[in-house]
């Protein structure tokens, strides 16, 4: 497969006069081409014929055009052609499209439905907390790409990995290779290990709107094997990249295609989708398993490895004080112990050669904790003082202490 980062806008080309049209009819759609696909002049042809009745003579256009700049003219209206806005005219399509998309003129003050203002406090989200959302879910892309995971540091939180939808959509890009598959008794698991490509690192690579808009236009390609029409769903991106950043919007009236792709955008990230029907979904087929989850949720269905149900007021009843104080109990005492990774170092002859070590690892700040009168410590890190005691070593008669990771 060619470079993918390199076919995001330039796919559009790939569309018929036909579905141009039809892709016109969306506002957002020719506001999305006139912003980010047209040069200037280009821009400025379109708003002199965008409210003219009538095709204008081609000589008239020279007006408008400085001297010496005969190159850029023919260049504006090649694009202008290329993407069926105008033969010596502005398609109806567009310009009426356009004409709402710069004055507003559909009802309310989105073409996405009407801006929810009653959303409850839990699901509102400040921009900060949006942004936080939204890189969170890339990179858990970028880094099942790159295998991430697999480097992580002590208390670094792993990434959430991205659903099957994405990895489907990254394979079909040939932006990586999956292999791994593992079987344990009666349950299937499989591990799915990604392997980045040629393509896909050249993709790891690109600023993140390049990565993004190549990711959606691969999107786009792949709606046929998804029962969708590519132009609705190129639509459809261009009206969402129209709205605002941190408003909450309706999707009353939205039909089952276009419930799909908001599915679909926000496992990207690029919209936060509040979920408040209460689902409930376990793949399990112990009957144990089955019995615990059946004590606080409504079950509604049940398959060989799959049970399904909804968390409700009745199906979740209030605890007994007796047992929130148990509860809380074994809550303290849990938080009574840390573990903290490291090396027990004992066994030292005498008092001289545990105390030179123990004081040298508190100097350098790997000690942990000591115990003086047993003769033993315990370091977060060895490597320091094991050379410190092999130095010492090498002074003296006194053999190295033995240390326990």
């Amino acid at each position: 497969m060619e470079e993918p980062i390199l076919q995001s806008w330039e796919s559009l080309e790939k569309l018929q006069g036909v579905q141009f049209f039809k892709l016109y009819r969306q506002p957002a759609s020719a506001l999305a081409i006139f912003r980010k696909r047209l040069t200037n002049l280009a821009k400025a042809f379109v708003m002199i014929l965008l409210y003219m009745p009538s095709p204008l003579p081609s000589h008239s256009l020279d007006l408008f055009v400085k001297e010496g700049s005969a190159k850029e003219r023919e260049h504006a209206l090649f694009l202008l052609q290329k993407y069926h806005i105008f033969n010596w005219m502005l398609t109806p399509e567009f310009a009426r499209s356009l004409r709402i998309a710069l004055t507003g003129g559909k009802e309310g003050s989105s073409y996405f439905g009407k801006v929810k203002d009653d959303l409850a406090a839990e699901d509102r989200m400040e921009i900060q907390e949006l942004d936080d959302y939204a890189r969170d879910r890339w990179e858990g892309i970028l880094g099942f790409m790159v295998n991430s995971s697999e480097v992580l540091l002590p208390g670094e939180r792993r990434p959430q990995p991205p659903s099957a939808f994405v990895i489907k959509l990254l394979q079909g890009g040939g932006l990586i290779e999956l292999t791994g598959t593992a079987s344990r008794g009666q349950t299937t698991t499989t591990t799915t290990t990604a392997t980045v490509t040629k393509e896909g690192f050249a993709f790891v690579l690109q600023d993140i709107n390049t990565q993004l808009w190549a990711l959606l236009f691969l999107y786009v390609d792949s709606a046929g094997s998804l029962q969708m029409d590519p132009v609705d769903v190129l639509s459809f991106l261009f009206l969402v990249s129209s709205l605002e950043l941190g408003v909450a919007y309706s999707t009353d009236g939205f039909d089952a295609a276009q419930l799909t792709m908001l599915q679909h955008l926000e496992e990207l990230g690029i919209i936060y989708w509040p979920k408040t029907n209460y689902r409930f979904y376990a793949y399990t087929n112990s009957p144990l398993q089955i019995a615990l989850i059946n004590l606080f949720v409504r079950i509604s269905s049940r398959h060989p490895n799959l049970i399904t149900g909804k968390l409700t007021k009745t199906s979740l009843t209030v605890l007994p004080a007796t047992v929130i104080d148990q509860i809380h109990l074994w809550q303290l005492e849990r938080d009574r112990m840390t573990t903290t990774p490291g090396y027990l170092l004992k066994d030292f002859a005498n008092q001289s050669e545990y105390e030179a070590p123990c004081t040298y690892a508190d100097e350098i700040g790997v000690l942990v904790w000591k115990s003086d009168h047993r003769r033993i410590f315990f370091v977060s890190r060895i490597e320091q003082v094991r050379d410190f005691m092999a130095i010492g070593a090498s002074k003296g008669p006194a053999q190295n202490a033995p240390y326990w990771p």
